[in-house]
């Protein structure tokens, strides 16, 4: 400990100023233990203090004139010499006693500084911006909570509480009162126990939560500071380590943990993040979370026993309480990244990894224990803090051994797409976004949660029949989801986002669970009934893991009785969803072999073809199924063409045949390697395999002047789309064709014809591979390579057994009767040889009855 020898620094300062100035003299003395009684300053630092190393060499320096007219050394010199007043030899300043370039010894001072004013025999606390000790409150201060400045700094609050005989002092160094005379009024200013001011910590041992709380409006210059303030008034140390900023707040808390039992230290509140975020680590990250816990006490062991059964009200539950009492409060067992320790938990209803766990502590005049919130997830089983949960709990509480996430959520930010424009095809429109799209950066159709705001709600309503669904949209544990809301709450918005943020961690859970494990990166679906009707609510949600977006189409879907085989999320694979697509593609599946798959790049993009043969005209647009014949060879067989069939549904979509919305993305096709394109001639060659080192092997076709035409991502062409999607049900739609001028096989390619000629059927069945040759060759305008996907749209998922059975034992039937929505059908069909079954529905409105002959449809 270095101290100042007071009659040399005053007696340097007189040679100063009298221009005598001779041998340096040495104003400081080392000490292990002082000898003698020392006094000690309390002050708010400014930015022109005086160091170490200036105030030793201050006879030796040039600029001493500039140093002693500083204010930093004038608070020295009068502190001297309020000092030697009171007959103390040695003073002790914080700006000038520390040689704050030395890094161990700046350490040892931090966590000896408690004791230093502690054993000091004085303290000075200057007040430099008052005359007179406030009475009350003054808009003077504003910025320093209406008192003055020295009692908004972190590092003055254990200077408040660790020396007996604290003096006070205003701007001209007049005394303006002592610790023990103002102590009602700092007890009113700081939060400060009356008992702790007069008679210190030894009197009465606060909580921890207690303590931290006299510094939560309490500010320093460095973050670390926050926490390196506290160390003396907790009674821990640690080294200090400036730069790792609110690191130090948590290595605080696990010091403290090392050594006490006190449960208090989690019962923190954010009260600036708590109503907008799910879950965190269990330590708080900032004092300022322990602003509400100034009347926080610890319980022994007997009193909390007796608390929980008071806290959960039943009887029942004694013999598992009572049984805990002669254990004692459990103590802390810290292991990187977690906290291991027995609490007692209740789980919330409908929420089995929600719980309610109750602390050792409580506030003054309230017996009941205090509580907090935590939610299980990972396979570490790891249980984070979880705000925000409300809701009836289970009967019995259990004790468990929990393992508690210390460290902070990674900041993470979600992109969540919707692809909602199909929606309205059945009377559905989106009604609203809850909470306000401020707070989730709602921008178009696309919004962000976070961290900080990790939740929103979706909802969408058909007023025509009084019907709601909701999506919600959420980020917890740095795990993103979607849930689907299709009950009596989706009417009300707030409902749901209450409910919704109580079971975000079971939702969560969930999702991870099911992409755990899951190769290939596939898409999710899930299906939800909507009450009271035969249609069912559709999603599909899908995005990179590595990747902050993810792509979500919403879609209603009719299903008679709506009953899916399950009503969980199923991985989906080779699920296509670009934006350049009309809705989400799966990759169409072939039966037996297919033909040579040839790869381009369109607009720089590889893109797999699969070959038309010679005999095969394949159009934008075409549908069908995916088929083999005798020899066991897929090929695609066309049943139709949209475009065909919108000229025949335009009215009734109210689509207009010239829309622009309709016309094809025509793209620029190029080779798969530099110099793959013939400028001149404009030749492009397909390239059929792929070996290792990206070298491609084998030459495919070569095509002169080839242009890819592409559905274009409209609205007409969606409608178009859902408008077919009963009859046309999990068939392949041409999504991309590769127009041409002519098209002829490379060597290589034709000896991969001759070597293989059955991979080939339809081009030698009733011709030789030379006739091939020649028809490809001569054709004008082709169009050779195509992609055929299955519309997402278009697919049908598996239904339940039993309701598929007995829809269909309702369809065969000649006559019956059936009720939706309390109204009756009667259903009459008459059975005509080789020919559909003319059906009749009578019964409720036009509108019941096309709704029930849908559902009649769909079985």
């Amino acid at each position: 400990m270095r101290l100042i020898i007071v009659d040399a620094f005053l007696e340097r300062e007189r040679q100063i100023q009298s221009g005598t100035v001779g041998a340096q003299l040495d104003v400081f003395e080392q000490y292990r233990v002082p000898r003698v009684d020392y006094c000690i300053l309390s002050h708010r630092w400014t930015g022109n203090e005086v160091t170490y190393e200036e105030m030793r060499k201050l006879t030796k320096v040039d600029s001493r004139d500039e140093i002693r007219s500083r204010a930093g050394y004038q608070k020295i010199l009068r502190s001297c010499e309020q000092a030697k007043r009171d007959d103390f030899k040695l003073l002790w300043v914080d700006t000038c006693c520390i040689d704050l370039l030395n890094g161990p010894e700046t350490s040892d001072a931090i966590n000896s500084m408690f004791q230093w004013y502690q054993k000091s025999k004085r303290c000075y606390a200057y007040l430099h911006d008052i005359s007179v000790f406030p009475a009350r409150r003054d808009e003077t201060f504003a910025r320093f909570n209406g008192w003055p400045e020295w009692f908004s700094r972190g590092w003055t609050l254990q200077e408040l509480v660790a020396p007996r005989d604290l003096q006070f002092f205003n701007k001209d160094w007049v005394g303006i009162g002592d610790k023990q005379s103002l102590a009602p009024k700092l007890a009113e200013i700081t939060k400060v126990p009356l008992c702790i001011l007069r008679d210190g910590l030894s009197s009465y041992r606060p909580s921890v939560a207690q303590v931290i709380s006299w510094a939560a409006d309490r500010n320093t210059t460095r973050a670390e500071d926050r926490a390196y303030s506290l160390l003396g008034l907790l009674g821990v140390s640690m080294p200090t380590l400036y730069g790792e900023e609110k690191g130090a707040f948590l290595r605080l808390q696990l010091e403290i943990m090392r050594t006490s039992n006190d449960q208090s230290i989690f019962a923190w509140k954010d009260s600036t993040t708590c109503d907008a975020r799910w879950s965190s680590g269990v330590l708080a990250d900032d004092p300022s979370c322990f602003r509400d816990c100034h009347d926080v006490i610890k319980m022994e062991a007997k009193e909390f026993c007796k608390g929980l059964l008071l806290l959960w009200e039943s009887d029942a539950k004694e013999p598992a309480m009572a049984s805990q009492e002669d254990d004692g409060i459990p103590a802390f067992t810290v292991t990187s990244g977690a906290i291991r320790i027995r609490l007692p938990l209740l789980p919330y209803y409908g929420c089995p990894s929600v719980f309610l766990a109750a602390l050792a502590c409580r506030r003054e005049n309230d017996p009941l224990p205090l509580t907090i919130g935590l939610a299980g997830f990972g396979s570490s089983s790891s249980y984070y803090r979880y705000s925000g949960a409300t809701g009836p709990l289970q009967l019995f509480p259990q004790y468990r051994q929990l393992c508690l996430a210390y460290r902070e959520e990674r900041p993470r930010e979600v992109t969540f797409k919707i692809d909602d424009r199909t929606v309205p095809y059945y009377g559905f429109t989106r009604r609203d976004v809850f909470p306000d799209v401020d707070e989730v950066s709602f921008a178009g159709n696309s919004f962000t949660v976070s961290n900080t705001s990790p939740l929103a709600i979706v909802r969408y309503t058909n007023s025509a029949i009084d019907v709601s669904f909701a999506i919600a949209f959420g980020c917890c544990f740095c795990q993103d989801w979607v849930h689907v809301i299709c009950d009596e709450q989706a009417t009300d918005v707030e409902k749901v986002h209450r409910v919704v943020w109580n079971a975000g961690a079971e939702y969560a859970r969930v999702m991870a669970e099911v992409r755990f494990g899951e190769r290939g990166r596939p898409h999710y679906v899930k299906h939800e009934p909507l009450p009271r009707t035969m249609w069912t609510v559709r999603v599909i949600c899908g995005g990179l893991e590595e990747s902050s977006d993810r792509r979500v189409t919403v879609d209603v879907v009719p299903l008679p009785g709506g009953y899916w085989k399950t009503l969980g999320w199923e991985p989906v694979y080779d699920i296509e969803d670009s934006v350049d697509m009309p809705c989400p593609m799966k990759k169409t599946s072939w039966i037996g072999d297919r033909f040579d798959s040839h790869t381009l790049l369109v607009d720089s993009i590889p893109k797999v073809f699969d070959l038309a043969h010679a005999l095969q005209e394949v159009e934008l647009g075409d549908y069908g199924i995916i088929t083999s014949n005798d020899n066991g060879i897929g090929y695609f067989e066309r049943r139709g063409n949209i475009f065909d069939d919108l000229k025949l549904l335009a009215h009734e979509l109210g689509i207009d045949l010239n829309d622009p919305g309709l016309m094809p993305v025509v793209q620029a096709v190029h080779s798969v390697q530099e110099g793959g394109a013939d400028t001149i001639s404009k030749d492009v060659t397909t390239k059929l395999i792929k070996h290792e080192g990206d070298r491609w092997a084998i030459a495919g076709l070569t095509l002169r002047q080839p242009r890819s035409l592409s559905l274009p991502n409209t609205q007409p062409i969606l409608m178009l789309l859902k408008q077919l999607s009963a009859r046309n049900r999990n068939h392949s739609l041409v999504t991309t064709v590769v127009q041409c001028s002519a098209c002829y096989p490379t060597d290589d390619f034709k000896q991969r014809i001759n070597s293989a000629m059955l991979q080939y059927p339809k081009f030698s069945h009733n011709s030789t591979t030379s006739d091939l040759f020649n028809v490809s060759v001569n054709l004008h305008t082709i169009t050779p390579l195509y992609c055929a996907s299955n519309p997402w749209i278009w697919c049908r998922c598996e239904l339940d057994n039993e309701v598929v059975n007995e829809y269909r034992r309702i369809r065969w039937g000649l006559s019956f009767s059936f009720t939706i929505d309390d109204i009756s059908f009667d259903v009459q069909r008459t059975v005509q040889h080789h020919t559909r079954s003319p059906t009749t529905i009578r019964g409720g409105t036009e509108g019941a009855r096309v709704a029930a002959l849908q559902a009649y449809v769909w079985c």
